[in-house]
């Protein structure tokens, strides 16, 4: 241990003088020639071998000034090499990254019940909407009691949007009545959920969607959505599926919510068209 305070000592004496030494002996010269003209008779010969003598210890110390510098800077460089390398073996990042890893399905998603727990908004859009009606109508009468704020946009029971969703996407059916009907009795069942809190809207549409969104807000400020992609006549648990948080993914999470906002600013009100019998165009045509 003592030898190793020696030799730590005495590698700083080296450095100070490699280092540091020169621009003070540079100073001391310029001192010493100026102040020795002023008293003696120099000659030019005498002032212009201390000038030399002056610029060679300016050289030396921009000489050894760069030399440290450059040192220490690799020394830098090298230690900041190896804590990146070391921060590499600890962080494993997957080789084959691909889009099963980023889109999913219903079916491997939690519970709804429990991603909707303490929701204080949702905004919720699709084609029937019939088994978030039919299987989770509690749930949402639920969340309505305790204030959540519900905008349900589905499409209109009676317009073409209905009949070339039932071709194209719905897998479980090909009768379009069946369909009309499942779609009308998921807008009773919010409709009467709407008439009963003042918080809950419900409106429809006759626009074919392309997919599903379910945006939620809670308590937390905890943002997310999820778009269910409406592709051709597979099963609804294994319809490809987007989810991500505002904070992980804010350019989705937008797009997402703008995406809802645009279909609702084109829909309306359940009420004016709950009637099996009452059509897009007659309601358009009331207005």
């Amino acid at each position: 241990m003592k030898n190793e305070t020696v030799t730590h000592k005495f590698r700083n004496f080296i450095v100070f003088l490699l280092r540091d030494s020169p621009p003070v002996l540079t100073l001391f010269a310029c001192i010493g020639l100026t102040t020795a003209a002023s008293f003696y008779q120099l000659t030019s010969e005498t002032i212009l071998q201390g000038l030399l003598a002056v610029n060679v210890l300016i050289a030396a110390t921009l000489l050894s000034e760069r030399w440290f510098v450059n040192r220490e800077n690799r020394d830098m460089i090298e230690k900041i090499g190896d804590d990146v390398a070391v921060l590499g073996d600890r962080i494993s990042l997957p080789t084959n990254v691909g889009l099963d890893s980023l889109v999913g399905s219903r079916k491997v998603l939690p519970p709804l019940e429990g991603r909707l727990a303490g929701s204080t908004s949702l905004k919720i859009s699709g084609g029937s909407l019939f088994r978030l009606a039919n299987e989770y109508r509690s749930l949402f009468e639920e969340l309505a009691e305790q204030g959540c704020s519900i905008q349900l946009v589905m499409c209109h029971p009676d317009s073409e949007a209905v009949e070339r969703l039932c071709n194209e996407v719905v897998y479980e059916s090909d009768d379009i009545e069946a369909y009309r009907h499942q779609c009308r009795s998921a807008l009773r069942i919010f409709e009467a959920l709407a008439e009963k809190y003042d918080h809950v809207e419900v409106r429809t549409c006759d626009i074919a969607m392309s997919f599903s969104i379910l945006a939620i807000e809670k308590l937390a400020g905890e943002l997310s959505a999820s778009i269910e992609l409406y592709a051709y006549k597979v099963p609804a648990r294994n319809r490809p599926m987007l989810h991500a948080t505002k904070a992980s993914s804010p350019d989705f999470h937008a797009m997402a919510v703008s995406q809802f906002d645009s279909v609702w600013s084109k829909s309306m009100k359940a009420l004016e068209v709950s009637h099996p019998n009452t059509s897009v165009e007659e309601v358009s045509g009331s207005k």
